[in-house]
């Protein structure tokens, strides 16, 4: 049976399945990657200065992000010209060239090649919230979502597989000895930064060929996502949400679009949560991840990021699969009781990071033992887990949303929404050195808070206004049934003119 004998329902979870395939492939080395390349560029750093600045991996991901925040502006008018899954090809690539660049560690490839993965970054969501929309009507665009984000998310658990392999703990322990016994040498002087903190043993040092190893998996994984979004189905359902979708615009009029539906009082409302999703980003993908390696209670733990990495990606793949589930059975499953639960796992994952989280071990290294909870191996996984339940729910949420509130204005609602999310991503990424843990735990519990209450006033307020259209739907189509019958007893109603005219 071929791809046009499935019914429109399978064809669409097909698509959805193949679309979250995709991105696991291309995620897998990025996501992986955010935990540990603020170290990664700090061992290159203190090796040789001349290649790599101290901070680098934060800066790295914050030209990302600031490329990622302009290029939402023109995305829209791109994917119209050359279509969503040509858009997630182009997207995808400037993922595998990113990885590329690090066989050869320097800050300006590796600046650049941040900057133009921050266009990939744009061009990929653009491309896979329209991609989704052609291929999801409005009951399945749930279940589509929370499918493609469940698939997609085993990419951390893959990714964390690959860090397994390269981060060997008898690696460290060598690279320390080698520092005690060639101190003369810049080979040596890196690794000394990697002797024991504190009496809790050795911290990762990354070696050149270790980080070589690590981003060449990544690339090669990343290839294979180039190569299914390639072959993805370009059928589209015409029940679909896009069936009703925009004609085709010059760049300026695209732009004007897009600028006006940003100042749209539903974005408005939703601009808190949208921000939430790039502030919590930022903070479970680079900043928390860092505590693990700078903390002298676990720098020990050598394999730590991996096993973080590992844990994320099962709390977000199961939370996937549970709301994809879910939505077949309750409708509406993926709005507010998805955005309840994601509430919840985050919240509860930032009171553990406040009470067992050195406050300084997010701008290096920390012997802080003051904490209520002394940090360990399993409350960090603990935290891992919820983190990626939270994020897995508030994606799904963001998707459906988006493709709900503004169905004329969709590709428009998907760009403002990652415009507010990479903006603010960037903004935490800029100052992230400058932050203390409490902080950054006050400030996402309070867009928590704030982003699901505004979230849940524009779903009763969508809900209202679909409701009212439905019966007015239903009035003009019995108007319609019953005016021949009424005129042939000779009663015409007042607007039969106007109800015949719009009839023909």
């Amino acid at each position: 049976m071929g791809l046009k004998d499935l019914s429109s329902s399978k064809h669409g979870l097909l698509c959805a399945a193949l679309l979250g395939f995709g991105q696991l492939c291309m995620y897998t080395g990025y996501d992986s990657q955010s935990f540990i390349v603020e170290s990664a560029m700090h061992s290159v750093s203190e090796r040789d200065p001349g290649r790599m600045n101290a901070h680098s991996g934060y800066r790295g991901q914050a030209i990302m992000y600031c490329l990622f925040t302009i290029s939402n502006f023109f995305a829209p008018w791109i994917m119209q010209k050359i279509g969503s899954r040509m858009t997630l090809v182009i997207g995808s690539l400037m993922f595998t060239l990113y990885f590329v660049s690090f066989f050869y560690l320097h800050f300006v490839p590796f600046y650049i090649t941040s900057a133009l993965m921050g266009v990939g970054f744009a061009m990929f969501y653009m491309g896979e919230g329209g991609y989704l929309t052609e291929h999801s009507t409005k009951r399945t665009i749930d279940r589509n979502s929370a499918l493609s984000w469940a698939i997609g998310t085993v990419c951390m658990i893959i990714g964390g597989i690959v860090l397994l392999l390269t981060l060997k703990p008898a690696a460290a322990v060598v690279v320390a000895a080698a520092a005690a016994d060639e101190t003369n040498t810049t080979a040596a002087t890196a690794p000394t930064t990697a002797a024991p903190v504190g009496g809790h043993g050795v911290t990762q040092d990354f070696s050149d060929k270790q980080i070589r190893i690590m981003y060449g998996a990544f690339a090669g994984i990343a290839l294979i996502s180039n190569v299914v979004f390639f072959f993805l189905p370009s059928k589209i359902d015409p029940r679909s949400l896009a069936a009703t979708g925009n004609q085709e615009q010059s760049f300026l009029t695209q732009l004007k679009s897009t600028l006006f539906t940003l100042l749209n009082g539903y974005m408005l409302m939703l601009a808190p949560f949208f921000s939430l999703l790039g502030s919590q980003g930022s903070f479970w993908m680079s900043v928390f991840p860092t505590t693990l390696t700078f903390s002298s209670h676990l720098s020990h733990n050598i394999q730590l990021p991996a096993f973080y990495s590992i844990s994320c990606g099962i709390g977000a793949t199961l939370m996937g699969l549970a709301i994809s589930c879910l939505s077949r059975k309750f409708d509406n499953f993926g709005q507010k009781p998805t955005m309840i639960i994601g509430c919840i796992t985050h919240l509860i994952a930032l009171v553990l990071v406040y009470l067992s989280t050195p406050a300084e071990a997010n701008r290096g290294r920390s012997t802080d033992h003051s904490l209520p909870v002394s940090p360990n191996v399993p409350i960090a996984l603990l935290i891992a887990f919820l983190l990626g339940c939270a994020d897995s729910c508030f994606n799904t949420v963001r998707t459906v949303i988006c493709a709900l509130v503004l169905p004329q204005k969709r590709t428009e609602a998907f760009s403002i929404s990652k415009f507010y999310q990479s903006l603010t991503g960037c903004i935490l990424l800029f100052v992230a050195n400058r932050m203390t843990i409490p902080v950054f735990t006050i400030v996402l519990a309070c867009k928590c808070l704030i982003g699901a209450a505004l979230y849940f006033v524009v779903v009763s307020r969508a809900r209202t206004g679909d409701a009212e259209a439905t019966r007015t739907t239903r009035t003009a189509a019995a108007a319609r049934c019953t005016l021949p019958f009424l005129t042939r007893l000779g009663i015409r109603p007042a607007d039969s003119t106007a109800t015949a005219g719009t009839t023909a």
